[in-house]
Order: structure tokens, then C-alpha cells, then sequence
């Protein structure tokens, strides 16, 4: 069973260590750890500018996710269960366990994703179709679910160049 550990800090592993992983469905009895989880992963994105994070990334082998859900809140996403739909597009996306890498990926326009969901202390059971970017963001984080990455899935499109700071430590 999962414990969260209150000062415990986040850190994002390389893509590397987490391709292949295979997770196991987060379980009821774990519902406080997992929303306690959560709650720093969202607080994790939003100091690094993420649009979504999944429990390998730090690694925890849990079916969980989170996701920003609008442009002001973040969901947590519980054993999901994601239908890409038949409309596909060439997309651009990094990750933040490949930081200032681009990878050049075809991903379905929408999806629909059943799923679990935090709410009043409860895990409840939810069905939602997502489009566009967001549809990009859950296809993405779901695959870190199956051990799957943008170094894995996708073709290497840009790096960033170093700052000069990063430079003179290298």
C-alpha cells in the first residue's frame, strides 16, 4: 500500500528510468495517500510550468495522473481508461522528464477517458470526452501509465540550447 510521506519532495526521473514501468490500479484503501499525492503533483506543475505529471514520472507505479483540466485547475485522474478517437494530428510535445527536448508525435484530435476522480473524500467514477490539447495532455500522461514516453513514441524534433549559466557548470 502507498504511504505519501508529508515532507517528501518530488523529483521527475528521466525518461530512461521510466519507460517500461508497468503500474498497478490505485485501490480504495489508499484514497487519503493518493489524494495527498496528488495535491503535490499539481502543486509540482504548476512551480514548473506542467500541464500534467503521472505518478511514474516520480516514481510511484500507480494508474494516476494529474492533468490541467482549464486554464485554472488541475484534476486529479485515477485507473484511467483512455479511447483515442479516429481524427489524428501531428503535434509537438515535451515532457518533464526530457526537459527542453521537443518530440514530433501523431496523437488523436479527442479522446474519451473513463476514470476515477477525487471529490468530497470520495473516489467517483467519471466519463469525459477531451479535445484538442487537452486530448494531447491525457494521451500523453496515460501513456507514462503503460511505460511509454515522447523518447519512446515520438521522433526527436528540437533541443533547446544550454543557458549560458548551465554552460559554464557543464
Amino acid at each position: 500500500m502507498y504511504k505519501f510521506m508529508e515532507d517528501q519532495e518530488l523529483v521527475v526521473l528521466d525518461n530512461s528510468v521510466i519507460t517500461g514501468i508497468t503500474c498497478d490500479d490505485v485501490l480504495l484503501e489508499e484514497f487519503d495517500e493518493i489524494k495527498k499525492l496528488g495535491e503535490a503533483m499539481i502543486n509540482y506543475c504548476v512551480e514548473n510550468d506542467g500541464l500534467g505529471l503521472a505518478a511514474p514520472q516520480i516514481g510511484v507505479n500507480l494508474n494516476m495522473f494529474v492533468f490541467r483540466s482549464n486554464p485554472n485547475s488541475f484534476q486529479i485522474v485515477l485507473n484511467p481508461m483512455v479511447f483515442p478517437g479516429k481524427k489524428r494530428t501531428n503535434v509537438v510535445e515535451s515532457c518533464l522528464s526530457s526537459p527542453g527536448e521537443h518530440y514530433f508525435l501523431n496523437r488523436a484530435k479527442e479522446v474519451r477517458m473513463k476514470f476515477y476522480f477525487v471529490k468530497d473524500s470520495k473516489m467517483m467514477s467519471h466519463s469525459k470526452n477531451f479535445l484538442g490539447e487537452t486530448a494531447f495532455v491525457v494521451q500523453h500522461e496515460a501513456q507514462h501509465l503503460e511505460g511509454k514516453t515522447v523518447v519512446s513514441e515520438g521522433q526527436l524534433f528540437s533541443k533547446d540550447e544550454p543557458k549560458e549559466e548551465d554552460a559554464d557548470n557543464a
